[in-house]
């Protein structure tokens, strides 16, 4: 049951009210609608969706792109794959059902959720960094960030895009923020390779610009 702790009529009004604010998210109220042209039907005594009504739910579009990505860059099809990887990145716009943080029901997808837009955006990340796509490496970087701050790799990429850019003293701002951020966070510094970059950068050295691997390898 909704609402146990209520009586009837409290539990009646919550319903009414859930019940408006579903048909608004769903596009229709109901003023004006026939029964037959709501998305939410009374049956049976149960309140349910319309099972004949197609719904676009956008969680199961962006793992549909998702999806259609990963299965494109297997096939080396890679600029179709980023567009595919581009179109759920767009229908990301914050954890699933933030509002339900606590919930252990939602946890798992929640995290799995934002692991595939993780993986995604860094995708479009070094995607951009191959093309020469400094404002759009650095967009998704910023990205990455937001959601995990200890990302090396995040900070990395914007050093090289800062630097590709001409603006040396913003790149190596990043390196004091990654620093700074990851003794913090999880009491190490930057790696070698990162520390590398970061003395280049210093003694104004010149590096072709290319694709920065999440292993930092090639930096």
């Amino acid at each position: 049951f909704m609402w146990p702790q209520y009586a009837v009529e409290p539990a009646r009004n919550n319903l009414r009210v859930t019940l408006h604010a579903l048909r608004q998210a769903l596009g229709q109220t109901d003023v004006g609608k026939s029964l037959d042209q709501e998305y939410v039907v009374f049956v049976d005594g149960h309140f349910a969706l319309d099972a004949d009504r197609k719904l676009w739910i956008d969680v199961d579009e962006f793992d549909a792109d998702f999806e259609s990505g990963v299965r494109l860059e297997r096939q080396n099809r890679i600029p179709e794959a980023m567009r595919a990887y581009e179109r759920a990145e767009i229908l990301y716009r914050d954890d699933y059902l933030v509002e339900d943080l606590y919930e252990d029901w939602a946890g798992a997808r929640r995290e799995r959720l934002k692991d595939q837009y993780l993986l995604l955006v860094t995708k479009l990340a070094d995607y951009s960094l191959k093309q020469g796509d400094a404002f759009g490496c650095i967009v998704r970087c910023h990205k990455i960030l937001q959601k995990d701050a200890c990302r090396e790799d995040a900070y990395v990429r914007l050093m090289r895009c800062y630097r590709q850019l001409g603006q040396p003293s913003r790149a190596l701002h990043w390196y004091d923020i990654c620093a700074r951020t990851l003794r913090k966070e999880l009491d190490v510094g930057p790696s070698d390779p990162t520390n590398h970059l970061a003395a280049r950068i210093r003694a104004g050295q010149n590096q072709p610009f290319g694709l920065v691997q999440p292993d930092l390898e090639h930096v």
